[in-house]
């Protein structure tokens, strides 16, 4: 079948993880695409509206590959986020995919640093439950940015990567008062408080010695390539999550 078929599929279940994020667990479609995407890629998905079906949206699938369904980790930024918010178990929603290259080539590469803004934690959360389940010992460092700690979510199973990987966690909060100055989990989770910048990327990982992926709006992206740039890293040698519809390579 052409990768871009649509397939019809349903709600399992939702679960918040947040005030505005929600997970949303999909019944896993039978087709080969599906049970062999990479960590990283995006589904095209579509709800039915009254009669007639709307238009597609792009969403990380931020579950790992070898799970037995299809998770969607969604925020609330509109009309179609919040009917997904909405959805019920067992409603018929349309998806099509997987799409993107965006991390691609990263179970090749070591050390890898990945930096995430807000919900694009998303697709660095497909590739540590990936790396988990296949026992990796990569050296990983994730800068995950929020505003505040409340916005921090699946903070329990990140954490529980610690103990299964080879993993440094950096929360990164702008608008947080109280960030804590103790590193956790012996030194392998940190707090950080203001913007990421070039201080606080180098304080935690050697980013010209690493493979480095990135994920989040716009201006969080743009930031964060002028900030490494600073730390001599080509702008080009970053991949990043840009929701451009590629052809999986074999």
């Amino acid at each position: 079948m052409n990768q871009a078929t649509k397939k019809k599929t349903e709600v399992l279940k939702k679960v918040p993880e947040t005030e505005d994020v929600v997970s949303v667990y999909l019944a896993k479609p039978k087709e080969e695409r599906f049970k062999s995407y990479r960590p990283g890629q995006f589904a095209s998905l579509r709800i039915k509206n009254n009669d007639s079906w709307s238009e597609a949206h792009p969403f990380t699938i931020s579950c790992a590959p070898g799970d037995d369904y299809l998770r969607l980790t969604v925020k609330k930024a509109g009309d179609f986020t919040q009917a997904l918010h909405d959805l019920e178990t067992g409603q018929e929603v349309e998806i099509s995919g997987p799409f993107g290259s965006f991390c691609q080539k990263i179970e090749y590469q070591d050390p890898i640093v990945m930096i995430a803004g807000g919900v694009g934690i998303t697709p660095f959360l497909s590739v540590l439950r990936h790396f988990a389940e296949e026992g990796s010992n990569k050296s990983l460092t994730l800068f995950w940015c929020n505003q505040t700690r409340k916005n921090i979510f699946a903070e329990d199973e990140l954490s529980s990567f610690i103990s299964r990987l080879n993993l440094r966690i950096v929360h990164v909060l702008s608008r947080e008062k109280n960030v804590p100055q103790e590193r956790q989990a012996d030194g392998r989770i940190a707090f950080e408080q203001g913007h990421i910048d070039r201080e606080i990327i180098a304080r935690h990982c050697d980013p010209t010695q690493s493979a480095i992926y990135l994920c989040g709006p716009p201006g969080m992206q743009d930031s964060v390539l002028e900030e490494l740039q600073t730390l001599g890293i080509n702008p080009d040698r970053v991949d990043r999550e840009s929701f451009v519809y590629t052809r999986r390579a074999p």
